[in-house]
């Protein structure tokens, strides 16, 4: 009968916006076509591998991001067959389904409006779900504010605030996944002087 050599699942590191699968090393001394099957198995974080359990239909090769979340550990059981003979079965190691960072999806306005407030709506995009906390890093001008829940920026313009300013934007989703942003805002005042018979 064949017999699997190894078997492992990627991607490893495993995050929840991605399909995992499982690559397969196996040898058969006939030289037989092997084929496989395949059952998965989930397990929370912590638990023994024991404590799995078959993941109801899932009999492919891969396995797709929507059967499990973060804190999950998956692993799966991989049997071959050469046609005549069926070998032992051979289970993976669990994987942890590890924390997928936040992402800033949004760019800053390249132009500032004739206004007297400065605002830029944060946008992030967060696998998870998670809830997303915001702050600005120094070097922000004065009086600019982010909300920390929403990520809207806000900023009173004044004459006396012209000049460049580099801004940088972070979030955090409370589970040690990051993200940044960086941008120059140059603000610039011109003054408008009436041409003749304006006056």
């Amino acid at each position: 009968p064949p017999k699997i050599v190894s078997a492992r699942i990627i991607p490893d590191p495993a995050y929840t916006n991605t399909d995992l699968s499982v690559e397969v090393e196996c040898e058969d001394i006939d030289g037989d076509l092997i084929t496989y099957t395949y059952q998965w198995m989930k397990a929370k974080e912590g638990d023994t591998v024991d404590k799995g359990v078959e993941i109801e239909g899932e009999t492919e090769s891969t396995l797709s991001h929507e059967k499990f979340v973060r804190g999950d550990a998956i692993a799966v059981k991989v049997t071959p067959f050469d046609g005549r003979d069926e070998g032992l079965t051979y289970r993976t190691k669990y994987v942890v389904i590890a924390n997928s960072p936040p992402e800033i999806t949004s760019r800053p306005p390249e132009i500032i409006p004739n206004k007297k407030i400065y605002t830029y709506q944060v946008e992030v995009s967060d696998p998870d779900g998670d809830q997303i906390k915001f702050s600005l890093g120094e070097g922000a001008p004065e009086g600019m504010t982010i909300d920390p829940q929403t990520g809207l920026i806000t900023w009173p313009i004044a004459e006396q605030f012209a000049g460049t300013y580099e801004i940088y934007i972070y979030g955090d989703d409370g589970h040690n996944g990051t993200c940044s942003q960086h941008y120059t805002l140059s603000l610039e005042y011109k003054q408008i002087i009436p041409e003749e018979g304006e006056r």
